[in-house]
């Protein structure tokens, strides 16, 4: 049996004034985001207070999963520091908020939802967005959607173009291969191949 995608939910634990308690955040993943994942072919998976490195686990959870859902209602600062970890770590995570303010103008041209769930046509809403956006990230896994992403592959070809003109023929065809092979891991990386820093190759360039 095909095991299923994981997205990893980023959302508010506490009250957020004039929002939601603690406990209706509990209902919300549970009756709306849960759902509306299971319903996009993905299991949901929600941090966990256990012994030891909670911080840890909580980014071994960020960079396993397939996909990140991150709600920035409330600006909880933890939510802020997570979705900041997975862009550096990985791409494929969607940005939704109960109020438009909550999200930031930095992340205003990536994927987003205002949603609302307190009625059946909000919550529909929901469904389909983010069932979805999720469906697009399987459809298009290298696509980057945030600006960690964009900032590093557009590095790797700024630094390209001004260095191999400085090159010896043979220099130029190893640093290309090499580039090459950079991109192809960065690639994999997105798809969840390396799992460890250990499995993870150098991806230094020498030349």
């Amino acid at each position: 049996m095909k095991k299923r995608p994981r997205c990893f939910v980023v959302m508010p634990m506490s009250d957020v004034d004039g929002v939601a308690t603690k406990s209706e955040w509990n209902q919300i993943y549970t009756r709306l985001f849960a759902p509306a994942i299971r319903a996009a072919g993905f299991d949901a998976v929600q941090s966990k207070a256990t012994r030891g490195n909670l911080v840890g686990g909580i980014i071994e959870d960020l960079w396993a999963a397939d996909a990140v859902l991150a709600d920035l209602t409330g600006q909880k600062s933890n939510v802020f520091y997570e979705l900041g970890v997975r862009h550096a770590l990985r791409g494929k995570s969607i940005i939704v908020a109960r109020r438009a303010k909550d999200i930031p103008s930095d992340l205003s041209g990536y994927a987003r939802h205002i949603y609302s769930p307190d009625t059946k046509r909000g919550q529909a809403a929901f469904r389909r967005c983010v069932g979805g956006l999720l469906q697009h990230i399987l459809e298009f896994p290298d696509r980057p959607d945030n600006p960690v992403e964009d900032f590093l592959r557009d590095s790797l070809r700024i630094h390209s173009a001004l260095r191999l003109g400085d090159l010896t023929t043979p220099q130029r065809s190893a640093c290309l291969n090499q580039i090459a092979h950079c991109e192809k891991r960065f690639r994999k990386s997105g798809k969840g191949e390396y799992r460890s820093r250990a499995e993870r190759p150098n991806t230094s360039i020498t030349l």
